[in-house]
């Protein structure tokens, strides 16, 4: 679909930040309730705000939420693409309108299983906020999507006959040890953090040495994303989790307690939502449960040999996330 609109010319620097600001005005709301929609499981209604947010920026010249619109429509499982005028983008080169395009880029790459070139744009754009306290709550789903792409990526190469994922584990632990931090100041970002922090010590724990203490640490982290997401209206990352926590029970490299029957009857209720009407995301819980047939070779950490050099260019977490030796 190609949208056109002509620019408008703005001789006064005052004038140009007030429409800026009048759409931004308008536009947010819309995309906040989009991003919402997709996390409580509402695909359809998501599916139509999204159509509008694309439309209208596109009119005004938007181009943070016409790519912000694009990321949620991609979320959603609608896949469509655009044509954006260049000449009528009133705010193209600021720095969250560029994020914003590159998120969505890093998305597309993401549902395409990309997870390679999905962990360098994420990280790219985590590089250039520096920490999570410069995010917004436009950007600061990268650092949890950064998260899922470096454990997608380890667990899609440990799939192949030789393993070559040891230089991302420094990388996956460092991530993981800042998306606690991050959620607290990002609320709605809580229920896929703690999912993230759950899969990063159930993978993990079980190939140390102080495999029942990290047990407990991810199925802790298991019911704070399934209480965050249940406190906040997020059906669907609610469903996640106790899919994944689900598929972990059932697999014996995995050694998480069994849900309570409070638990698995949630579970049967969220799975009984899950209609054609209803069209599930690509970014869902099936990428990620079907690969746990292969965790008894990703579980062999001390047989990985590292990522050639060139694989992560570009790449500086020390600086992403202030860390210190």
């Amino acid at each position: 679909m190609i949208f056109q609109s002509e620019a408008t010319p703005f001789n006064h620097t005052g004038a140009h930040l007030e429409r800026v600001e009048m759409i931004e005005n308008r536009n947010r709301p819309i995309y906040e309730h989009a991003i919402w929609c997709v996390r409580a499981g509402r695909f359809v209604e998501a599916g139509r705000l999204c159509s509008h947010l694309i439309q209208s920026s596109t009119r005004q010249g938007d181009a943070t939420h016409f790519y912000a619109g694009q990321f949620a429509q991609r979320l959603a499982g609608f896949d469509e693409t655009f044509f954006f005028p260049s000449d009528a983008i009133v705010d193209s080169e600021s720095p969250r309108s560029k994020r914003m395009l590159e998120l969505n880029a890093a998305m597309h790459d993401f549902q395409a299983k990309n997870f390679t070139d999905a962990r360098l744009k994420f990280a790219h754009v985590c590089d250039q906020l520096g920490t999570f306290r410069n995010a917004d709550s436009y950007t600061a789903c990268s650092f949890n999507w950064l998260a899922s792409s470096v454990r997608l990526e380890i667990l899609t190469r440990n799939q192949k006959t030789r393993p070559n994922t040891e230089s991302l584990k420094p990388i996956w632990t460092r991530i993981v040890q800042q998306l606690a931090k991050a959620g607290e100041r990002f609320q709605e970002e809580l229920p896929h953090a703690h999912r993230e922090i759950a899969w990063y010590y159930g993978i993990n724990g079980n190939a140390s040495h102080g495999g029942s203490h990290s047990s407990q640490i991810a199925l802790r982290s298991l019911r704070l994303s399934v209480l965050s997401a249940q406190r906040l209206g997020m059906a669907h990352e609610e469903y996640q989790t106790l899919l994944c926590w689900n598929a972990w029970m059932n697999n014996e490299d995995f050694h998480v307690p069994s849900m309570n029957q409070q638990e698995a009857e949630r579970l049967k209720e969220l799975e009984s939502r899950q209609t054609p009407a209803a069209p599930a995301p690509k970014v869902n819980y099936r990428t990620e449960v079907s690969l746990i047939e292969s965790l008894t070779d990703m579980l062999s950490f001390g047989n990985s040999s590292s990522v050639p050099d060139e694989a992560l260019a570009g790449f500086d977490l020390s600086k992403v996330f202030e860390l210190h030796k």
